[in-house]
This record gives C-alpha cells, sequence and structure tokens, in this order.
C-alpha cells in the first residue's frame, strides 16, 4: 500500500485508501505500476499509474484487464477516477483498452465583478418575481448537516463519498472553505450546495449541485450569488469553475462574463459485460 501511494498518490484521502492492484516485475519482485478503485454507487472510479521505466510493456493494459475482471458482477461500469486533460497522452490509452468519452467538461475564469454584475441581476428578477421561496435558508458549510451535503453530492455527482466528506471535514488547505462554501436548507433538508477552494485570491469551484426538483431556476442563483458575494467581500478577484459543456447555463454564463476558457478534461467510462 505504501508504493500504491507513491503511484496513485490522488486517490488516497485522510484515514480512506482505495482498494489497490499492483505489478510486480523485476528480480526480486518489486511494485512498478499500480491501480486504485473505490467502490461507489454510479459506476467505480479508477485510477492506473505505471512507472516510466516499465510503460509501453502492456503492463497498464494488464492492469485495467485485471480490475475489470475483479469488480465483475459488482458494478456495470469503470470510469476515470478524476477529469481526464484533452491534451494529454491519457486519452489515447483509454480509448485503446476501449473507454469511450462520457462527458466533457469546459474550465472558465472569469473576474468576480463580472459574474457578480449577471448574478446579481438575475436574482434581482427573481426576488421581483417572488420566486425564491420565504422560507429559504442559506448556511456556510460548518453549520449545514453535512452528511446530507455529501449524500447529494454523491447521488447527483457521483462523487466519492468518503473522499468529499474528508474535504468537507478538513480545516485545512487540503478543505474546502468554510468562508465561501455555502449551502441551502428548505424545511431542515440540503437542497443545493456550492463547495469551493481558495488560493489566495483565486476561488475554485469544485462542487455545484442542486437537488433535481430545484434546477434550472432560483436554486443555481442564490448558490452563486450568496459564494460570489463573499468572495469578493473576503478579498476574491477571480473565480474559476468546470461545467459540463451540455450544461446551457452555465456554459452562457461563462460566455455572458468574458470568461477565458482554461482548459477541457473528459470523463471516461468503459461498460462491463453482465457477469
Amino acid at each position: 500500500m505504501r508504493a500504491c501511494r507513491m503511484l496513485v498518490p490522488e486517490t488516497f484521502s485522510p484515514r480512506r485508501a482505495p482498494e489497490c492492484l499492483v505489478a510486480l516485475a523485476g528480480s526480486p519482485p518489486v511494485p512498478v505500476a499500480a491501480a486504485a478503485v473505490s467502490w461507489v454507487a454510479g459506476g467505480f472510479p479508477f485510477q492506473v499509474h505505471v512507472a516510466p521505466p516499465w510503460r509501453r510493456r502492456g503492463i497498464g493494459r494488464a492492469l485495467v484487464d485485471a480490475v475489470a475482471t475483479w469488480v465483475a458482477g459488482e458494478t456495470d461500469r469503470l470510469r476515470s477516477w478524476s477529469l481526464v486533460p484533452e491534451d494529454g497522452a491519457a486519452p489515447a490509452f483509454l480509448q485503446a483498452l476501449g473507454f469511450n468519452v462520457e462527458r466533457r467538461f469546459i474550465g472558465y475564469e472569469a473576474q468576480s465583478w463580472r459574474i457578480a454584475e449577471t448574478i446579481a441581476s438575475l436574482r434581482g428578477w427573481l426576488d421581483r418575481k417572488g420566486r425564491i421561496p420565504a422560507e429559504l435558508q442559506v448556511v456556510s458549510l460548518p453549520d449545514a448537516p453535512q452528511q446530507q451535503v455529501v449524500r447529494l453530492a454523491a447521488t447527483e455527482l457521483s462523487v466519492m463519498p468518503a473522499a468529499l466528506a474528508a474535504r468537507i471535514a478538513a480545516q485545512d488547505t487540503s478543505g474546502f472553505s468554510r468562508e465561501l462554501s455555502v449551502v441551502l436548507m428548505l424545511a431542515g433538508k440540503v437542497c443545493g450546495a456550492i463547495l469551493i477552494s481558495r488560493r489566495q485570491e483565486m476561488a475554485r469551484v469544485e462542487v455545484n449541485v442542486v437537488a433535481p426538483e430545484y434546477r434550472h431556476g432560483w436554486a443555481n442563483i442564490v448558490l452563486l450569488d450568496e459564494s460570489i458575494r463573499r468572495g469578493m467581500t473576503g478579498g476574491i478577484s477571480r473565480f474559476r469553475f468546470f461545467t459540463d459543456e451540455k450544461t446551457r447555463d452555465t456554459v452562457n454564463l461563462g460566455k455572458r462574463t468574458g470568461a477565458s476558457v482554461t482548459g477541457t478534461g473528459l470523463l471516461y467510462e468503459r461498460r462491463l459485460a453482465p457477469s
């Protein structure tokens, strides 16, 4: 497991390790590659890494095939652990192993005041129309029922619950900003959350989730408005966010605010044959 942590460190979180397979080679045998898997609903995320001297020998393919055999009957698909940069070498490797692009995400960066102007205008219109529930509560992340936040995000976004819970609980730079992250509540239940990390004057939206019954309306606008207001008060000058290219509202927000495109990321998946 120590070798796995060195080969696939991004799959480990505080007090939580993934399931791992290891490839051994040499004499005496030593770990030269590792595959990490998380057993969660919605498809098992996996990550594989082969040490540079051992690449192009079929080890990565062997590990992925071993993972597929190992999890057979437990899930109907494998998916990439995180977004894969579109311009890197990983897409060709994954496609050669039978993975297909499931979703494509676009990264944006915009000045805070540009987003604030646009969102404030939209929220003002919602207020005038009486669209925002009077009983709505907007609370900071530390004051919200965090298990509900994890459950909502894990259900709607297929994120890994343990890793998300660890980051929510963290009180250092590895976690989410406790000042900027905002949760919406109605009748004691979480109906939306926006989780943000901060690096100096830059804020990065990492999770933006709304319960299905509140989508395409006031909930997302209120989340953005509250977090941006807090960010500007706290000295945030720029916001970064990723969105599915099919999410028109967020793509249009990027265009309306003059946001620059920071890159694209792909979510890959491989369907598994029924056992």
